[in-house]
């Protein structure tokens, strides 16, 4: 059997041995394996009771490196920190508030870590709080040399073509080095949608277009960030002399999801899957945005 790596979604801890979930939970007993197993188990906290299971490992070489307990609800009870006014005001305009997806132990007011790691806990610590880390709403985070914001929003993306050449890295260089050769640039962008999303039919109700028209403008926004940022590196190429490349790697237009809904298990684990092994293949990479 191939060894895990990556992230993976569980929806039950009875495929998960007990010492390597524990290892992580270190002592906490209401995050031991045997009481979320229990409430599972007992339907205490389960896809019946409104709390199914979601839960986030992440596994390097076969190894459970860290986890987070997450749920996805269909009611608000049981957290002790309710939230009925949001789901009360999403209703009055049409929307759907539920199924949400909550971190936490269920039924347990009490406080401790829910995010679970081994070997570098703070280092793990980032690397999630990073890939939630909406640029202008939440800090970047430092790992390592490096600053890390959330993918998903089209501002990180414009980070580097937001300076001024005059100001940016191949001037510098330039002012600083003369005609001195310089380093090869590339920017490596992973957009974690399609291009193009498929054709699909939207209701005539205002929530439902306006749902769809967000994800769309968010999409094409996206694409023009994109399209500016290797719009930026041909001027560096030219005006510089530098060898500049953008890079992109997206899930292909052809892939299609096994079923409709949000944070599906299986969808969630498919894509996980199809990023370890597009990340694996150089040929994923493409030179520049495609048309």
């Amino acid at each position: 059997m191939k060894a895990r790596n990556g992230v993976h979604i569980l929806d039950s801890l009875a495929t998960l041995a007990a010492p390597e979930w524990d290892a992580l939970a270190e002592g906490h007993p209401l995050l031991s394996h045997a009481f979320l197993h229990a409430l599972h188990e007992t339907g205490c906290a389960g896809a019946n009771a409104g709390w199914a299971p979601c839960y986030l490992t992440l596994w390097r070489n076969g190894a459970l490196e860290g986890a987070m307990p997450l749920y996805l609800k269909s009611h608000s009870y049981g957290e002790y920190v309710f939230d009925w006014a949001w789901a009360d005001a999403y209703q009055r305009h049409g929307l759907d508030y539920y199924p949400k997806l909550l971190c936490a132990v269920p039924f347990t007011p009490v406080r401790g870590r829910r995010l679970l790691a081994a070997g570098e806990p703070e280092r793990v610590h980032r690397i999630l709080l990073a890939s939630a880390g909406i640029p202008a709403v939440f800090p970047a985070r430092e790992i390592g040399p490096h600053l890390f914001v959330d993918g998903a929003i089209t501002g990180n993306i414009l980070y580097g073509a937001r300076v001024d050449q005059e100001h940016g890295v191949a001037a510098q260089w330039r002012a600083k080095h003369g005609r001195a050769p310089a380093p090869r640039v590339r920017y490596w962008v992973i957009f974690n949608n399609q291009f193009r999303f498929p054709p699909q039919v939207t209701q005539e109700r205002w929530a439902d277009i306006m749902s769809r028209a967000t994800i769309m403008a968010t999409q094409n926004a996206t694409v023009s960030a994109m399209r500016h940022l290797e719009a930026s590196a041909e001027l560096i190429r030219l005006k510089y002399g530098i060898d500049v490349e953008v890079r992109v790697m997206a899930v292909p237009d052809t892939w299609v999801p096994k079923e409709a809904g949000t944070f599906k298990k299986e969808v969630m684990n498919d894509l996980a899957d199809l990023g370890e092994k597009m990340g694996a293949d150089p040929a994923s990479w493409s030179i520049g945005v495609p048309d």
